[in-house]
This record gives C-alpha cells, sequence and structure tokens, in this order.
C-alpha cells in the first residue's frame, strides 16, 4: 500500500516568495505610495486579498497588461503603513503601534483583510485609556466609518461607562454637536441627570458663538426636568459663565421649566447613573460592568470572612455575620460604594449560621436558626439597632430569602436540623407582621439562590435530599398563576451562589464549593436559555448585589 506524502519544501514556500519581492524577482505587479514603489506578486496578493482576486479577475484595462501598477494615494497612507500591511500579506510578524495602527485599519479595509482588521481592532480595544481620550473618540468615528462593529461597540461601551471622566479633556470639547448627541441619547450614558446638564454646559461654554443656541435644544431633549431645579441649572450656567443675556436665561427657564413639559415627564424618572454589579468574595471584592469595563479590585473588607450574607439598603451594601475560622461571626459592615470605604454597623443580636437575608421598607431583616425565639432578626439602619421580630414557621436553616413586590419577605427551602431538603415556601407580610405559607417548590433545596425580578422570583441551584450533588435545576414563582415552573437549567451546577439582577437580567456567579468558577451566567427571558459569560473567578459562598453610581463616582472606583 502506497502513502501519500507531503512536500518537504512547501513549508519553505513563503519564506522563499518574500525573498522574491525583497529581491523583485517574478513580481508582477507595482504598489505606488507617495515617492515609494512595492513589489509584489498577483497570485500572492489575489490569494489573501478579495479586493484584488476581483480587479484582477474583472476586465479593466490597467490589470490586463503584463506588469501592473496601482496608485494608493486616495487611500491617504504613509509608505511605511504599505511595507507593514505587504508584510502581513507574506506572512510576516508585524508590530501594530499607534502610528500606524489607523493606517492600517484604512488598508485592512481597502484589500478586505479581514484577519489584519481583526488584529488591529484587538489592538485598540485595548489601548483604550481615559489616560488617552483623543484615542477613544477617534477609535469610535473610524470603527463606524470603516464598518468594526465589535471595535464600535467596545469603545462605545468604554466611552459611555467613562464618560464623565472623558468630558474634562479636550478631545470631548472637540466634538460635534452630533458626536455629543449620539451618546447623549443613550441610556447607557454613565451619568445622572446633573452630571448631563453639567456636561452640556461645558461643552457649549466652549464655544459659545456657535453653540450658545444650540444649549437649549440639547437641555430640552436630553434632560429630565423635574429632577433638576432652575437654581441648580443657574449655577451651572454661572460656573461655565453661559447665557449672561437675562432675556434669554428667562426664555430658557420658561420653555425648560414650563408646566406642560414637568408634566410630561412626571411618569419618567431621573437617570441616576449606570448599574455596577460588585461581587463580595471573602477578601477579594471586586466592581463590574457587564460589556462595559472588566472586573476591578474595590476596597477589601476589614477582615476576611466566610458564609456572610450580603443585602443592599439605601444605597449602602451591608455584609453580614459569616464565620471567621471556626467562630460564628456577629459582625457587620457597611460598604459605602460612592466612597468606597468600610464602616462598623451596630452587630447582630444572636449568632445566626446558614442564615437568609432581605432588605424591606428601610429595613433588613436576617431569619434562619434552630432556635425558634431567635430565627427572625431586624435591624433599624436609623437608630442602628437590631431587634427579634416575628419567627418563621418553620426552624429552617440554609435557605434563600428574598423581597417581593416592596411588600413581602420569602423564605424559601432549606432544611430543619433533623431533615432532608424543604420543598416549604412562607411569607412574611410587613403590614400584618404575619408568615404565611405559599406553594411548594417543585423540588427540595438546601444552600440554592433566589432573586425577585418584577412579579416573579426566580430560585437557581443548591443541591437536593443530605447530600450533594449540585443541581443545575431553576424553577420561577410567577404572582399571577401563584405556581412555581422549572425552566431551563443552568449551564454549570452551583450552590451557595451570587445572585442579582442587573439591567432587567438574572446573573449568577460562583457556587462550586470545590473550586472557583471563571465564569458567570444570565438567563435571557427571550430565548428563555442561560448564556455563559468567561469571565471572573468565583468561589463558593461569594454573594453580590447591583448599585446604581454616578459617572464621577464609576471613574473614581475604576480609577483607584
Amino acid at each position: 500500500m502506497h502513502g501519500v506524502k507531503k512536500c518537504s519544501s512547501s513549508v519553505e514556500v513563503l519564506s522563499v516568495l518574500r525573498d522574491f519581492r525583497r529581491t523583485k524577482k517574478f513580481c508582477d505587479i507595482t504598489l505606488k505610495c507617495g515617492e515609494r514603489n512595492f513589489y509584489a506578486h498577483c497570485c500572492i496578493l489575489a490569494a489573501v486579498s478579495p479586493f484584488y482576486l476581483a480587479m484582477f479577475r474583472s476586465g479593466m484595462s490597467e490589470v490586463n497588461c503584463e506588469f501592473k501598477t496601482v496608485d494608493l494615494a486616495f487611500l491617504s497612507v504613509s509608505p511605511s503603513a504599505v511595507s507593514v500591511a505587504l508584510d502581513y500579506i507574506y506572512g510576516e510578524v508585524i508590530e501594530i503601534n499607534l502610528e500606524n495602527v489607523f493606517e492600517l485599519l484604512v488598508i485592512a479595509d481597502y484589500m478586505l483583510l479581514k484577519e489584519l482588521k481583526n488584529d488591529v481592532s484587538n489592538y485598540l480595544c485595548e489601548c483604550l485609556s481615559v489616560e488617552k481620550p483623543d484615542l477613544c473618540f477617534e477609535t469610535r468615528r473610524v470603527a463606524e466609518l470603516y464598518g468594526c462593529k465589535g471595535l464600535y461597540e467596545a469603545t462605545n461601551s468604554f466611552i459611555n461607562a467613562m464618560f464623565y471622566r472623558l468630558s474634562h479633556t479636550s478631545a470631548f470639547l472637540e466634538l460635534s454637536v452630533a458626536e455629543l448627541e449620539s451618546f447623549l441619547e443613550s441610556d447607557d450614558l454613565s451619568t445622572n441627570e446633573r452630571e448631563r446638564f453639567e456636561i452640556i454646559s461645558k461643552w457649549a461654554a466652549n464655544s459659545r458663538e456657535s453653540r450658545e443656541m444650540e444649549l437649549g435644544r440639547l437641555l430640552n431633549e436630553y434632560i429630565r426636568r423635574r429632577t433638576l431645579s432652575p437654581i441648580e441649572c443657574r449655577e451651572m450656567f454661572d460656573r461655565y459663565e453661559l447665557l449672561p443675556n437675562l432675556f434669554i436665561l428667562d426664555m430658557f427657564e420658561e420653555r425648560f421649566f414650563r408646566p406642560d413639559n414637568v408634566r410630561n415627564e412626571m411618569h419618567r424618572q431621573g437617570r441616576q447613573g449606570q448599574e455596577v454589579i460588585l461581587v463580595f468574595d471573602n477578601d477579594k471584592p471586586q466592581a463590574y460592568i457587564p460589556g462595559l469595563i472588566p472586573w476591578h479590585p474595590i476596597t477589601p473588607m476589614p477582615e476576611t470572612r466566610e458564609q456572610f450574607k450580603v443585602v443592599m439598603l439605601n444605597n449602602l451594601v451591608y455584609v453580614i455575620g459569616g464565620t471567621t475560622g471556626q467562630t460564628i461571626s456577629l459582625t457587620v459592615w457597611r460598604y459605602f460604594p460612592y466612597q468606597n470605604f468600610w464602616k462598623t454597623a451596630a452587630p447582630m443580636l444572636k449568632t445566626a449560621a446558614s442564615f437568609g437575608v432581605a432588605a424591606l421598607a428601610d429595613r433588613i431583616y436576617a431569619t434562619g436558626g434552630p432556635n425558634a425565639k431567635y430565627n427572625m432578626q431586624v435591624y433599624d439602619p436609623l437608630d442602628d439597632e437590631w431587634f427579634f421580630g416575628k419567627p418563621m414557621q418553620v426552624k429552617r436553616v440554609y435557605h434563600c430569602m428574598v423581597t417581593f413586590q416592596n411588600k413581602y419577605l420569602v423564605a424559601i427551602g432549606g432544611n430543619m436540623p433533623t431533615t432532608d431538603s424543604l420543598y416549604s415556601v412562607e411569607k412574611y407580610d410587613r403590614e400584618t407582621r404575619t408568615w404565611t405559607y405559599m406553594p411548594q417548590l417543585n423540588i427540595g433545596r438546601i444552600e440554592a439562590s433566589a432573586v425577585a425580578l418584577d412579579d416573579k422570583i426566580y430560585v437557581v441551584g443548591g443541591y437536593s435530599g443530605s447530600s450533594p450533588p449540585e443541581l443545575n435545576s431553576c424553577e420561577v414563582y410567577d404572582s399571577s398563576t401563584n405556581k412555581w415552573s422549572l425552566i431551563e437549567p443552568t449551564n454549570t451546577p452551583r450552590r451557595d451562589a451570587a445572585i442579582t439582577v442587573y439591567h432587567g437580567k438574572v446573573y449568577i456567579l460562583g457556587g462550586n464549593p470545590k473550586k472557583g468558577l471563571p465564569n458567570f451566567e444570565y438567563y435571557c427571558e427571550e430565548t428563555k436559555s442561560w448564556k455563559t459569560e468567561e469571565s471572573g473567578s468565583f468561589s463558593s459562598g461569594c454573594q453580590c448585589c447591583t448599585v446604581t453610581l454616578s459617572g464621577k463616582c464609576i471613574c473614581e472606583l475604576y480609577e483607584r
């Protein structure tokens, strides 16, 4: 039987062709750029570039001659950039840098070099920085011009996230009105209403003669008026020395604050900024804005601990209880996201291992523990003190708890010291101060994760029975049907995982007791399925929440 062998010299073809190009052997095309001529081979250009392949196949007179010449003057690129692009076509390793990156993008777009275009886009993504504002805005322009969708989205997301910081640069002040509006019209812009007002005023003040007349229109279209007072607006105008003409100022106020304008916006809340996911993982807390900016460390907790719980109340994050070594802790810490620092709060009255926690009506409720008398503790932040509340009907531990419809606390699953996983669910009515049973789960769950979204409760993972393995099953309670229904399982089984709602989607992180998980998942309501993002690393027992920060706070958080 005869085998088929590959020609051993074929691997040297590219190297030989590069030598041919350098010595001009068998070259049959010249690329002219400025005063320089670059010699190449039509067959190589046609093999790599779909544009040249189509050109050589056409009946154009200038390409039918024996030795072809193409003038690249219309591209307005430098000879050095053409040289680098040809090296790339002939298989050489090239260096992409800030001096040639935009010219290489122009050439890649012209020659339809998809791979080079992707390499250039990846390089530009890596270069995005608030320290290079000109590069950020220019990258967005060229990405839109040359149809680099991924680059455009990445750049746009970065600028939206860091817009407040970028608005303090000369590159921002040079934006055209159309470019400014393209940012302002997006609710993804990480700014609150006052910051938007300041940004528009600052931009207009940079060129009063040409921009002052745009000021009123921009403010009317892109600011939700009812969130600002006339006094705040006047102060901003004074700061940037805008509208010195009292007639113009009075006219603006009459239009901006007239009753019909304010009345039409009563249903629209003022934008508070951008949602940020905060993850508290023992001694490695992190902040993250999916699709905008990557994971970034925040100020560590004052002491490391495990099995703690996290809850949001009045824009503060409370880290409650947990264990330090073999000791169950009563300690409560408050994290101030706007200032990125920690402060102690009153300790719990009783240690409560494996408890549930939720916030309702300006109070924090911690439930769980085998002692029925002490299985509900309530924290009042105004008095900074804890007191005992109405105990649950079941002495459950390792359960999860959520706030539902701004009226109820819902305790879900868990187990009792003498039982396996619980199917039972009960809710606490803050008005009547009573616990009542709700429909049971389809699957009994211990150490599951739960979150409420609109009029539904999502319960994810955990384990069932007296021991693991972890579950990937999920179910949803719908108040309109008063039933639990199983939904698509997560891609990875998880227990004791962190869960939160971000931009209307359920996110779940961590939840593997043996090792950290380098991914998170979110539930897509449109496809009724879970999507996995390979980002971050989270251990079992990490906790998370979603906060809304102003543009200034986000920039300060990520610049530390």
